[in-house]
């Protein structure tokens, strides 16, 4: 059955002020530990990252070195004078 006083709208429960002052008054030891677990997981999620990186890295570096062979640039200058010839 529907309170007929509900506007529909949701409010924020209140804070538990106990909560809040167990959690300010958090141990340095304590703090610690997450901090480490914290940095542990950022550590973790960019080393799974490097290798699609390095890949990444790898395939721009070798198109770069392709790019500059004689052979690629002697093609690039052919189609480069044909355009401009029209």
């Amino acid at each position: 059955m529907r309170n007929p006083n509900d506007t529909g709208v949701l409010h924020e429960p209140s804070c538990n002020p106990a909560a809040i002052k167990a959690l300010v008054k958090m141990d340095e030891r304590a703090k610690h530990i997450v901090d480490a677990g914290a940095a542990t997981l950022a550590a973790t999620s960019f080393m799974g990252w490097l290798p699609d990186i390095a890949a990444l890295l790898a395939v721009i570096w070798t198109l770069i070195r392709i790019w500059e062979t004689a052979t690629v640039q002697g093609i690039a200058a052919r189609i480069a004078a044909r355009l401009r010839r029209g």
